[in-house]
């Protein structure tokens, strides 16, 4: 495919774009949904009814957060090889936050171990990684840092 606007060929220019894009909605979308779930917690249940604490609230936040970021900056970014890098520095932050959520929820959870849970976070693993290899497809084309 070539731009109309300046002729160049955009066919392998950035082979992660659409990887990319599609998990930076994906994150955008699941992001506003647990926000949603967060304000329903606080508006229709009694939070005494609610085990949670104000440390998994905080989290839950600031994961969202993150995510709506890495989201938007994934869409506006995945067909540049340039901004590669600056995305490899934000799935490795989301992996991170995702593993240290892992690491969180395990803890908590210790007296009353289930496989569904655990299994539920490890695939929480697999956006950012899916992420990270558009990332790295991205980081493989000329120009890109």
């Amino acid at each position: 495919m070539v731009c109309v606007k300046c002729g160049f060929n955009m066919e392998g220019a950035a082979p992660g774009r659409k990887l990319i894009k599609i998990i930076g909605i994906l994150y955008i979308v699941f992001a506003v949904i647990g926000i949603s779930s967060l304000i329903f917690i606080f508006t229709d249940v009694d939070l005494d009814m609610v085990e949670i604490t104000g440390l998994t609230i905080a989290l839950s936040i600031v994961i969202m957060i993150v995510e709506i970021v890495v989201g938007i900056f994934g869409i506006k970014y995945c067909g540049s090889p340039e901004k590669a890098k600056f995305l490899k520095t934000l799935a490795i932050i989301v992996i991170a936050n995702t593993i240290a959520s892992i690491i969180y929820n395990s803890t908590i959870s210790i007296s009353s171990f289930s496989w569904f849970p655990f299994f539920e976070s490890l695939f929480g693993l697999v956006l950012p990684i899916l992420f990270l290899i558009g990332v790295l497809k991205n980081l493989n084309v000329k120009g890109g840092e």
